[in-house]
């Protein structure tokens, strides 16, 4: 399990924004339309359980609302999750997306260890590739390599 605290506040933003195709400005928002209240309830209640940061530090992250208006939030969607299907799926989807990305986080930044610590043992840091995960470009040989370990350590 990934422990709180290994995804940011913004993170949780912005997937919840992307997956439920709102802005991240709506979701943050002063709107009181049902839809976009019950998407910021997922968020507030996905960011505390991700996130290790407190209620007033959600709170300003989520457009400056007071520590007791994030405190309502994370409770209807509590009780939002006990009654309505879609809303409890919804949030169980996020929450599995969210713990999967910060486990793929926590990898890469163990693998980013990796190479650096056989950097320095080499001596040679400039002979290695660096170890950045790229969607686009894929990963080099070392990386790949240094991210499996990493996962198998964490395993």
């Amino acid at each position: 399990m990934i422990s709180p605290g290994s995804v940011s506040i913004a993170s949780v933003l912005e997937h919840v924004a992307f997956e439920t195709e709102f802005a991240v400005s709506d979701i943050i928002g002063r709107s009181r339309k049902l839809h976009l209240v019950r998407t910021r309830y997922a968020a507030a209640w996905l960011a505390r359980r991700h996130t290790g940061k407190t209620l007033t530090q959600i709170g300003r992250a989520f457009g400056g609302r007071d520590h007791s208006t994030v405190t309502h939030e994370i409770t209807r969607a509590e009780q939002l999750r006990g009654v309505d299907d879609y809303f409890c799926w919804l949030t169980d989807q996020l929450d599995e997306q969210l713990a999967r990305v910060a486990g793929e986080d926590a990898a890469v930044e163990l693998a980013d260890s990796v190479i650096r610590h056989l950097a320095d043992w080499r001596g040679r840091p400039e002979n290695l590739p660096h170890a950045r995960y790229s969607r686009r470009q894929g990963m080099t040989l070392w990386s790949q390599l240094a991210l499996r370990v990493a996962q198998e350590t964490m395993a």
